[in-house]
């Protein structure tokens, strides 16, 4: 096994798809404004600790049109010397060309985010040349052969997710087919993991927040990058035990099954002649210990 070596130096601090939102998502149990606040300070205190920039590979909002409330929130709590680039969610209609209805492109606005990806331009990192490259783009031919570095925001993953997924997702083939970009960093699958290939590094960071009971197990990180090795680690954001929770998904699962029960005991019920199929119904609610719940939804239906 190759030995890790472990980075002298923070370049840059790499992280993806934030997904800042007013919505509380259906797993979890805690107060998440506050939640995400705490994770961007995080992040911003590392920025300023290692006084190098932040790589961000896309969706910074969970919504391309975020309330001024929220754009407010991302200009006061986002850290400093951020480059990012947009994803499909911070795109209307995952489309490029309107971006400039966005909440992220207030943030370019507001200089909060520095990009530049509308003339396949890029950026510099001290020694390396930065390549922005938005949801929906294609890449493009680095400039020169060394010190590159490519962001983009592009479902890649080192396990097939579904039979014939497109194997341009592969990160292994993404760095085979890319030799000219020394780093790689992608946004879009919320799994964290990094993929090396003849000295050259993919880094997928993942999620800054778990917003899916799949991932009650998921630690979300960021990562630390040493240009000169071209290593990275990770640095785990803190995280509240017992936030996160699979009730919501226990609870449809009961409501499924005691209509499923509703649904068996109508189709074992045997009609009689000129009987309709609302009298049946009604007939099995008043004879059969049938749940409140679903009584109370059925008669709704009925009367509706």
């Amino acid at each position: 096994m190759k030995r890790k070596q472990k980075i002298q130096q923070v370049d840059a601090i790499i992280c993806s798809d934030l997904h800042l939102t007013e919505q509380t998502p259906e797993c979890r149990l805690d107060d998440y404004i506050e939640t995400q606040r705490n994770k961007l300070i995080f992040i911003s205190d590392l920025q300023k600790q290692y006084k190098c920039p932040v790589l961000c590979a896309g969706d910074i909002f969970d919504h391309w049109k975020p309330s001024p409330w929220l754009i407010s929130f991302a200009l006061q709590y986002l850290p400093d010397e951020l480059i990012a680039i947009p994803g499909q969610h911070d795109l209307p209609q995952h489309n490029l060309d309107l971006i400039e209805k966005s909440g992220f492109y207030a943030l370019i606005q507001g200089r909060k985010i520095k990009t530049d990806f509308w003339n396949s331009r890029h950026l510099k990192l001290n020694t390396h040349d930065i390549y922005t490259v938005p949801f929906g783009i294609q890449i493009p031919k680095a400039k020169y052969q060394n010190n590159n570095i490519l962001m983009l925001h592009q479902l890649t993953w080192q396990k097939e997710p579904w039979p014939g997924a497109d194997p341009k997702g592969n990160a292994r083939a993404l760095l085979k087919n890319n030799p000219d970009f020394d780093l790689i960093i992608t946004g879009d699958n919320h799994q964290a993991f990094t993929e090396e290939y003849k000295g050259r590094l993919l880094i997928n960071p993942g999620s800054m927040l778990r917003k899916t009971a799949d991932q009650i197990d998921f630690k979300p990180r960021v990562y630390l990058w040493d240009a000169e090795s071209n290593t990275a680690e990770p640095v785990y954001l803190p995280i509240e035990p017992g936030v996160v929770s699979r009730r919501h998904i226990e609870v449809k699962e009961e409501r499924k099954n005691r209509l499923d029960a509703f649904i068996n005991i109508i189709k074992s019920e045997e009609f009689e002649i000129g009987v309709s199929f609302e009298e049946t119904v009604r007939k099995v609610l008043d004879t059969r210990n049938i749940n409140q719940t679903i009584k109370a939804k059925v008669l709704e239906a009925l009367d509706s």
